[in-house]
C-alpha cells in the first residue's frame, strides 16, 4: 500500500508535470510520458519482487507481470483524473466564450481615462487600469490578469494595444501587454511583475519588441550622465 502511494505521488508530482507539458509536440509528450511510466512500473515491480524474497510481509505473492500491470494502471488512472479536472476547466471557459458570442448584443470596446469596460453596451465589467497586471493572448482574444482575478477580453490583443494608454501599458511580446507600474525587475530577457498578492510573474520579452522597450521612458535603461565637480 505504501509503495502504491509513493508511486502515484511521484507520477503526479514529477512525471505528469514535467513530461505532459506543451513544450514538446503533443504526440512526443505522450510518448515520453508512457515510456517513463512503463520504466517506473518495472522498477517498482522489481523492488516488490526483491522485497518478496527477503521480507515475508505479504500473504499472497504476486508475479512481476501483475505488479507491472497494477503499477502502470495506478499511474494512468491518477493522471487521467488530474487531466479530467483540467479539461473540465477548459470546457467551462469555452462554454462561457460561446455563450458570450451568441448574445444578441454585439461586443464593443470601451476604453475610458482610468478603466476599460468588457462586455456589451448593457452588460459589462469595469476593470481599472491600476488593477491590471498584464494581458496574455489566448487564441483570438486575450486573458486580462488583474489583482482581483482574471477577465476574458472580447477583442484581439492588438486591438487593446492600439487603445490602451501608452503611458501605462506596453507590449513586450506577441503574447503579452504589461502594466508598467507592476514591473519590479528586469532579468535578462524577462520582466518580473508583481500580482499584488505577493506572487511574482515572469514574462518573456520578444526580440522584435526590444527596441520599443529600450526607448520607453519607464522601462528603458538610460545611463545617467555624471559630471565631475570642478575643484
Amino acid at each position: 500500500m505504501f509503495s502504491s502511494v509513493v508511486l502515484v505521488y511521484f507520477n503526479l508530482k514529477v512525471l505528469q508535470k514535467s513530461l505532459l507539458k506543451n513544450v514538446h509536440p503533443h504526440l512526443i509528450s505522450i510518448s515520453l510520458y508512457l515510456l517513463a511510466v512503463i520504466l517506473l512500473s518495472l522498477a517498482f515491480a522489481l523492488m516488490l519482487n526483491v522485497m518478496d524474497q527477503y521480507v515475508n510481509l505479504w500473504r499472497f505473492k504476486s508475479d512481476k507481470i501483475l505488479n507491472v500491470a497494477i503499477n502502470f494502471s495506478l499511474c494512468i488512472i491518477s493522471t487521467g483524473l488530474v487531466r479530467m479536472n483540467s479539461l473540465k476547466e477548459r470546457a467551462r471557459e469555452l462554454s462561457r466564450r460561446v455563450k458570450k458570442q451568441t448574445q444578441s448584443q454585439p461586443f464593443e470596446m470601451s476604453v475610458a481615462r482610468s478603466h476599460i469596460k468588457i462586455g456589451t453596451r448593457c452588460n459589462h465589467d469595469f476593470v481599472n487600469f491600476e488593477d491590471i497586471v498584464y494581458f496574455m493572448a489566448d487564441g483570438k482574444s486575450p486573458i486580462i490578469y488583474t489583482t482581483a482575478g482574471k477577465y476574458y477580453g472580447d477583442f484581439s490583443i492588438s486591438d487593446y494595444e492600439k487603445r490602451l494608454p501608452q503611458k501605462e501599458f506596453l507590449r513586450i511580446h506577441r503574447k503579452y501587454i504589461i502594466a508598467k507600474s507592476k514591473v519590479i525587475k528586469r532579468a535578462g530577457n524577462n520582466f518580473v511583475l508583481s500580482d499584488g498578492k505577493g506572487e511574482k510573474i515572469k514574462l518573456r520579452i520578444g526580440e522584435s519588441f526590444l527596441q520599443a522597450i529600450e526607448q520607453d521612458p519607464y522601462l528603458g535603461f538610460e545611463p545617467a550622465k555624471l559630471h565631475r565637480a570642478v575643484v
